[in-house]
């Protein structure tokens, strides 16, 4: 019986079926196949093969040609990219397109030939490029069935510069000393990239190397590209802890980053020693070198960035089973890497934002990879400063090493009891005393700008939804307080219900800019840094021991360590609480945790201004027993995320609904959201809809509500009626948000 393959291409598509032509070997599962696609030809992965009848196989077209005789994707990995598409409402194709880095988009070779005994005013007895068809005339063609097609990878080609004849009597005269030293270290070295780099290399004018090209003597040609070479890293000592985890762990949380990856290190020696090979997977990429040098020369080790360029990827890709077991470094493009012993994935910061991708399927990663190693039966381990409540539960509390975490001196400055802004006048003082001793300070700046939440500058109390434990946002504009989730609205208030206090105020966020200006105004003549998105000042006199104040975002998270920090200062801490997300609390200690990592070596002063000092986040923060207090705090946050249907006890799904007339965009936002409760029924629970936080952006309206999977059924039934949908808007789906006001482009 004819032969269908299934293939699955990088497009956000499902698979599309293919007949395989009559004397074609078939395909192994997971190999890469050259498929007709319009007027050209697409490369995919082969995810299906099954027979169907002769009546069918007319309605297919044919597989063109095999790239592989094995495997590119392990089979095993195929059912996973399927149960991720329908676990985040994607496409199949999309999350191939998302997850694989290299070999869906090599440079073919295609060429045609004519059937035996066809007669075509075209000359295509013999195997011609495809360039000589019109895309027309290459698809009538295939249709009537007068061709054969076949298809190769074309190899990456070098222009080089190469010796053709030794020196002799010509060149050996005073004037013509520069070519004769030139050809003489061309003969030496064989081959250089260019004329340029002969004459840097030889120490010669140009002009004399392009004399020898011209005389004979040397000549470009094209040669077979040598495989590319694969960064290495410097290692780095990794430092002692007292602590390391064992099999009986799963979770590693506490102390300094660098900490936490020694703890790891008999985990991974052990499952080396067992030929297993392990997936470290990082957020970042400044983590990844990081991680990497730390791990250089312990064990044998192998790193996929993001960074790497298509030949490298590919190179990569090839030589990466051969070399098991080993640890692979790499960054969510490792997810589907083909480790033939994989044996443990290892999730380093797993709950850091930066896992979350904002396009495409827009993956939570750290959940895809729990997912992952659930879905080929190997253990997890996890390591992050704080452990997220969804980690927490997938690991449990019992099976976490806890390290101790670093000693904080910290000193809150409360800024509603002053009229200092946007520096208070402790830090103020702080900072004359970091200029007085030519000593490096840090200033952290709101990440960027908010809508302000409405506060009491007497009390500290903060306007919140009844709903959802998140404040709510301060509208200007309406006069008016909403919540950005479930669509609650009110009134602002005549006084504070609390204290009766009349001045209620949006609460301010002071950026970079501005804070620098207030710093150069106290500090005249000490060198003053900015580090954010906008401007990224050199910080290499700081990193050299020279004195100055850096201020910046988070970005600074990013950066190499400072030496001898003395000041960290959190510029303003209720903009972090002031975030619009049931996970702000959580995000806002795991920041504090995440400071020391500004300045390991040292012990500097931290010091956070706020309107609310009597926050119980500050109690836990300046707790002497860190891990006490951090047990307590998840326990908290547990007991609150269970209360209003959050995750780990729900998973939740965002829907945008985007349109060009707001009317627009309401009306089919609670159609879709009627339509919802009708179909979710006891399975699950819409929250909302109500306006993004940016109702109109990009030309578009949009309008957002939520669904909460309260049996961890999965979104594929409970969103049936957003997938069906083919109204008058746009619809976008995000599962598992981490920003719940993100507008989904």
């Amino acid at each position: 019986m004819p032969t269908a393959v299934s293939v699955l291409l990088p497009l956000p598509l499902p698979a599309f079926s293919y007949l395989l032509p009559f004397e074609q070997e078939k395909p192994v599962l997971g190999a890469r196949v050259v498929v007709p696609w319009q007027a050209g030809v697409r490369t995919g992965i082969v995810v299906k093969l099954e027979e169907i009848p002769a009546t069918k196989a007319l309605e297919l077209k044919e597989l063109i040609y095999p790239l592989d005789y094995e495997p590119f994707i392990l089979p095993e990995l195929l059912s996973f990219i399927e149960n991720l598409a329908k676990t985040s409402i994607s496409p199949p194709g999309q999350i191939l397109a998302t997850l694989l880095p290299t070999g869906l988009n090599e440079t073919l070779i295609h060429e045609v030939k004519a059937i035996a005994g066809t007669q075509l005013e075209l000359n295509l007895e013999d195997w011609s490029g495809v360039e000589k068809l019109s895309p027309g005339q290459l698809d009538f063609l295939r249709k009537q069935g007068l061709i054969l097609e076949r298809v190769r990878i074309e190899e990456a080609k070098l222009r080089v510069l190469i010796p053709y004849k030794k020196p002799d009597e010509k060149l050996k005269t005073k004037a013509k000393a520069n070519q004769l030293q030139a050809l003489e270290w061309l003969w030496e070295v064989e081959t250089v990239e260019s004329g340029a780099e002969l004459a840097r290399q030889a120490d010669v004018p140009e002009s004399s190397v392009r004399t020898l090209v011209k005389n004979g003597y040397a000549g470009y040609e094209e040669i077979t590209a040598p495989p590319p070479v694969l960064p290495s890293y410097v290692p780095k000592t990794l430092p002692l802890t007292k602590l390391y985890a064992s099999e009986n762990h799963r979770a590693v949380t506490g102390g300094y980053r660098a900490e936490r990856l020694a703890a790891l290190i008999p985990i991974l020696q052990g499952d080396l020693k067992r030929g297993k090979s392990v997936m470290v997977i990082v957020p970042e990429q400044f983590i990844l070198e990081e991680t990497a040098s730390y791990l250089q020369g312990l064990m044998p080790l192998q790193v996929l960035s993001g960074e790497l360029t298509d030949a490298q990827r590919k190179r990569f890709w090839q030589e990466l089973s051969q070399h098991e077991p080993l640890i692979l470094v790499g960054t969510y493009l490792a997810m589907l890497a083909p480790l033939r012993q994989l044996g443990r994935i290892v999730i380093l910061e797993e709950a850091s934002s930066s896992y979350k991708l904002q396009s495409g399927p827009r993956l939570f990663v750290s959940s895809s990879l729990r997912h992952l190693a659930q879905h080929l039966t190997i253990p997890v381990m996890l390591s992050d400063s704080l452990l997220s409540p969804e980690g927490l539960s997938h690991v449990g509390e019992a099976q976490c090493l806890y390290l101790p975490s670093p000693e904080r001196r910290l000193h809150v400055a409360d800024l509603s009891q002053q009229t200092n802004w946007p520096l208070s006048s402790e830090l103020i003082q702080v900072l004359k005393q970091v200029q007085e001793r030519d000593r490096r300070a840090i200033l952290l700046a709101p990440r960027r700008g908010f809508s302000a939440a409405l506060g009491c500058s007497d009390c500290t109390w903060l306007a919140e939804c009844p709903n959802c434990d998140l404040s709510l946002r301060y509208h200007q504009d309406k006069r008016q307080l909403s919540c950005h989730q479930c669509g609650y609205s009110t009134a602002i208030p005549l006084e504070c219900p609390n204290c009766h206090n009349v001045n209620l105020g949006a609460m301010r966020g002071a950026g970079t800019q501005w804070i620098a200006k207030e710093v150069s105004k106290h500090l005249p003549g000490f060198p003053i840094y900015r580090y954010d998105a906008d401007e990224r000042d050199t910080l290499s006199p700081l990193l050299e021991g020279e004195a100055g104040v850096v201020i910046g975002t988070t970005a600074l998270l990013r950066h190499a360590p400072l030496p001898d920090v003395s000041l960290i200062g959190l510029t303003l801490f209720d903009t972090l609480l002031g975030v619009s997300d049931f996970r702000a609390e959580e995000e806002t200690l795991r920041l504090w945790l995440q400071l020391a990592e500004l300045s390991p070596q040292a012990r500097p002063l931290t010091l956070i201004q706020t309107f609310q000092s009597q926050h119980p986040l500050l109690e836990f923060m300046a707790a002497k027993d860190a891990e006490k207090a951090m047990k307590f705090f998840l326990e908290g946050v547990l007991e609150r995320r269970k209360r209003f249907h959050y995750p780990p006890f729900a998973e939740v799904a965002k829907i945008q609904v985007s349109a060009k007339q707001e009317m627009t965009a309401q009306r089919e936002a609670n159609w879709l959201a009627d339509a919802l409760k009708l179909h979710v029924k006891d399975k699950g629970e819409v929250v909302g809809p109500s306006a993004a936080p940016v109702t109109k952006l990009k030309g578009l309206y949009s309008y957002q509500l939520f669904v909460r999977d309260l049996a961890h059924k999965g979104f594929e039934t409970l969103l049936q009626p957003v997938q069906a949908y083919a109204r008058g808007a746009r619809v976008r789906v995000d599962v598992d948000p981490r920003d719940i006001g993100r507008f989904l482009d």
